[in-house]
C-alpha cells in the first residue's frame, strides 16, 4: 500500500487531476463538498483509474477537509499516474 497527500477541489466541471502543488497532488472533482459526495468521487476516481475496488481506496485522513492523506493499493498504474503528472 501506498499513502498519498491529496488536496481536493470539489465542484469542478469535471473530475481530474491538476498536478502537484509540492509533494500534495491536487484533484478537482465534479462533486460538491457536501455530505461526503467529494469522498466518494475521490475514492471513485482512483478506484477507476487504477482499476481496483472502491474499497481498497481508504481515506486516511482528512475527512472533512480539502487535505486528505490516502491510501491506495500500490501497482503500475498508480506509478503511470503519478509520472503523468510530474
Amino acid at each position: 500500500m501506498m499513502r498519498l497527500q491529496v488536496k481536493v477541489i470539489a465542484g469542478s466541471s469535471k473530475t481530474e487531476p491538476v498536478g502537484y502543488l509540492s509533494d500534495v497532488l491536487k484533484i478537482k472533482v465534479a462533486a460538491p463538498a457536501d455530505k461526503n459526495k467529494a469522498n466518494q468521487a475521490l475514492v471513485k476516481f482512483f478506484s477507476d483509474r487504477l482499476e481496483v475496488p472502491q474499497s481498497s481506496v481508504i481515506i486516511i485522513a482528512g475527512h472533512n477537509k480539502p487535505w486528505k492523506l490516502i491510501e491506495l493499493p500500490d501497482n503500475a498504474e498508480l506509478g503511470k499516474l503519478l509520472n503523468e503528472l510530474r
